[in-house]
């Protein structure tokens, strides 16, 4: 029988992250990457600010109980590929 896992906040913001780190080194826009970071984060309950630039994409979220957790992730390079957004 497999276990079932829990998806805790960290796995959301590396999700989220990982999701605007796609679109940012696609060709995204800024705004559009803060966007839908914060539309993951609703979608799993989690209050989540980020920043973003086009170097780097700072990551944080509350939980109900308060609890802080945040993800840096820098980005290294830049393109232009619409097909992956």
């Amino acid at each position: 029988m497999p276990k079932k896992q829990l998806i805790t906040e960290h796995h959301v913001l590396q999700l989220a992250t990982f999701a605007g780190k796609i679109v940012l080194t696609s060709g995204g826009e800024v705004y559009r990457v803060e966007d839908i970071i914060a539309r993951i984060g609703q979608h799993f309950n989690l209050k989540i600010d980020c920043f973003a630039t086009l170097t780097c994409i700072i990551v944080s979220g509350k939980n109900i109980d308060d609890e802080v957790v945040s993800l840096v992730e820098r980005i290294s390079s830049r393109s232009t590929n619409l097909d992956k957004i």
